[in-house]
């Protein structure tokens, strides 16, 4: 089974990034029971959070380079486990600045999602619902880690949503 990395985004407490707003430690994405809904989190700064085993959504070895690998690691408190959610849809790493996409923009169950420069491209687009999935709006695939892992470093891919209790919040 998948487990998603996401089952709800909170807001970091940290001192704010050059060129960023003050970080609120209180805004937190609600949930419900939908996997979906049509409107993301506010735009603002955020950490990227799996329930099933509360570890992180970061890019590997905090690269700045086009194609790094997102990955899940434990809470370090790092600029590469912060990411910001714009109005467009687009999540950017704090750390690299680039935008987290599905790799090559493809549509198979298990391409990685890796950060690249920021384009007009759905590949680098997110839904975040209500209840925490993750959705890339040119895939419709969910943001996940494969074979449930529960270890630093796995990669972060994408598959099709399957309602299973490791890809929801509760």
């Amino acid at each position: 089974m998948l487990r998603s990395l996401v089952a709800a985004l909170t807001a970091a407490a940290l001192a704010p990034l050059p060129d960023t707003p003050a970080l609120s430690a209180t805004a937190e994405l609600g949930r419900a029971a939908t996997r979906d809904s049509d409107a993301n989190s506010p735009p603002g700064y955020y950490r990227i959070r799996n329930y099933g085993n509360n570890k992180y959504l970061a890019i590997g070895a905090s690269s700045t380079e086009n194609g790094a690998h997102a990955i899940q690691w434990e809470y370090i408190g790092s600029q590469g486990q912060l990411w910001h959610l714009d109005a467009d849809g687009k999540i950017i790493n704090a750390n690299s600045r680039k935008c987290l996409a599905t790799g090559n923009g493809s549509t198979e169950n298990g391409a990685h999602a890796i950060q690249w420069d920021c384009l007009d491209s759905d590949s680098q687009r997110w839904v975040i619902g209500e209840s925490g999935f993750i959705r890339n709006v040119g895939t419709g695939k969910y943001l996940a880690i494969g074979a449930s892992s529960t270890a630093n470093g796995p990669h972060a891919i994408q598959w099709d949503y399957t309602g299973s209790g490791g890809q929801r919040s509760v």
